[in-house]
């Protein structure tokens, strides 16, 4: 395997590494920040104890609790981690695939930075998403890193094991992917070397002992109770019921992501099919799936449906959802060919993680972009591995290394210029509260921030939970009605 942490990639990893720590410092709280902001202000005992109700009334996420009451009151260091967690997820991953250059690398920080923005939100710069759904992430990076690039270093021997129960009380469709994984290298290993993977076999048994406590916790039968009918149904119905859902966040929701794919997959039609007239229907069925890439991008930019045809490609129609699953084969059957091609074991992995991901979200009542994050990431990889190693000539070209580069620097140069407006814009809105708190005004006017790439900086609605949780974080008496203006309907100069 040839080097890849040379000078050129080193200002890759540099630069990930400073946006995420950037955007993190500047991005505001939101949400269930506040509430976690509360539940941080008490010492070690107190934040275990709120884990501990937690997982008795509401989740069995037991550690996930912990690191939330431990790292959203401090921004710094969760910063620190977040961007750390980040670079470390891209250099692994880029060094396994072992590119030919640095287009790869490029390519998959591109496609990071262009991921849906819902889950750029929930799992990028809003800290309850990054701390749950994220930071799992890092351990499964490091059963990656451990069995392909540090299989003899000792000390990360003790560390993978020590790490595997708490990081699969975490998130549950990531701690399957953990359970399975760690699983796989150990009869992988059995039957290559001959010999038993301990470091394996022991994550293994504790990271099971972990979903097993996280998903039987009385938290999360209570939990599951609020479901409703969805708790009833068979786990036929639930699949049937969440087939819409499967196909809205592994594709329609990820324009770039398809992108990549529909390459992906002419590269394998072109390589493993020889007559003319399939490979042609093959590609114009693969090609029609561009369409829906096109709206959701231009349905995003203008706010508006585009000429009704989003409505006539939404997943809740019956063709639609034929198409897709037609898709999906079309995927599965030519990334198997490619396996059994290639027998590339790492893109197995990949597949096989992506496919558990979503999987396990198929008898889940509540899906949304950050559940599916683990799943895109690994599309990618998948994709980009297959790429690496059928395409020399797209992956050796220094032109088209040279336009991702730039597309790097300009995306991630306006999403920079935007935080720091929106860091602006949150410190008005946070002042203006202040001043009228000072004044004793019984009627909050609160600025509305803007919804791109954040979630849930805006207490939305009259009362509930968030906005409890807000008004007490911002001083606000809970009396006080909560009225949402516009910067320009609260007199403040824009």
């Amino acid at each position: 395997m040839k080097k890849i942490f040379n000078k050129k990639s080193t200002y890759y990893y540099i630069f990930i590494f400073s946006f995420f720590l950037i955007i993190s410092l500047l991005m505001p709280y939101g949400g269930d920040d506040w509430n976690n902001l509360l539940d941080g202000k008490g010492n070690l005992s107190s934040i275990i104890n709120i884990a501990i109700s937690d997982f008795m009334t509401w989740e069995g996420r037991f550690f996930s609790r912990i690191c939330l009451g431990l790292l959203v009151p401090r921004q710094i260091v969760w910063s620190l981690l977040n961007a750390s967690i980040m670079t470390f997820i891209v250099y692994t991953f880029t060094k396994i695939i072992n590119p030919k250059n640095n287009t790869v690398l490029s390519l998959f920080i591109l496609s990071l930075l262009l991921i849906n923005s819902t889950a750029f939100a929930q799992v990028y710069v809003w800290k309850t998403g990054n701390i749950t759904y994220l930071f799992p992430m890092f351990y499964l990076t490091l059963l990656f890193y451990f069995n392909f690039l540090a299989k003899d270093n000792k000390l990360l021997k003790y560390i993978v094991i020590l790490l595997a129960l708490p990081f699969s009380m975490f998130v549950e469709n990531v701690s399957v992917s953990i359970v399975i994984v760690c699983l796989v290298f150990t009869i992988y290993t059995f039957i290559k070397n001959k010999k038993i993977n301990i470091p394996m076999l022991l994550s293994f048994v504790l990271s099971l002992i972990g979903l097993i406590l996280m998903i039987t916790s009385p938290g999360t039968r209570a939990r599951l109770n609020y479901e409703g009918d969805f708790s009833n149904l068979s786990i036929l119905g639930k699949f049937i019921y969440n087939i819409p859902s499967l196909i809205n966040y592994t594709y329609i929701k990820n324009a770039f992501l398809l992108i990549i794919i529909i390459y992906a997959l002419l590269i394998l039609i072109n390589r493993y099919v020889s007559s003319k007239k399939i490979k042609l229907t093959l590609s114009v069925f693969v090609l029609i799936s561009a369409l829906t890439s096109i709206t959701q991008t231009l349905t995003f930019i203008t706010r508006h449906h585009v000429i009704g045809l989003w409505r006539l490609l939404m997943v809740e129609k019956w063709y639609v959802i034929v198409y897709w699953l037609i898709f999906t084969i079309i995927v599965i059957y030519f990334i198997i060919k490619y396996l059994k091609d290639t027998k590339d074991f790492k893109a197995f992995l990949f597949f096989l993680i992506a496919i558990i991901s979503n999987g396990s979200m198929m008898i889940s009542p509540v899906w949304g972009e950050r559940t599916a994050f683990l799943t895109t990431v690994m599309l990618y990889l998948l994709m980009l591995s297959i790429i690496n190693k059928l395409d020399d000539k797209f992956i050796k070209s220094k032109k088209t290394n040279v336009i991702i580069t730039i597309l790097i620097a300009l995306f991630s140069l306006l999403f920079t210029i935007y935080a720091v407006y929106y860091h602006g814009l949150v410190s008005d809105r946070d002042n203006y509260i202040k001043r009228q708190i000072k004044d004793g005004k019984n009627e909050i006017e609160v600025i509305i921030t803007p919804s791109y790439y954040t979630w849930n900086v805006t207490p939305w609605g009259e009362e509930g939970f968030l906005v409890d949780t807000f008004k007490y974080v911002m001083g606000i008496d809970k009396k006080s009605k909560l009225i949402l203006v516009t910067k320009k309907e609260s007199g403040l100069r824009t």
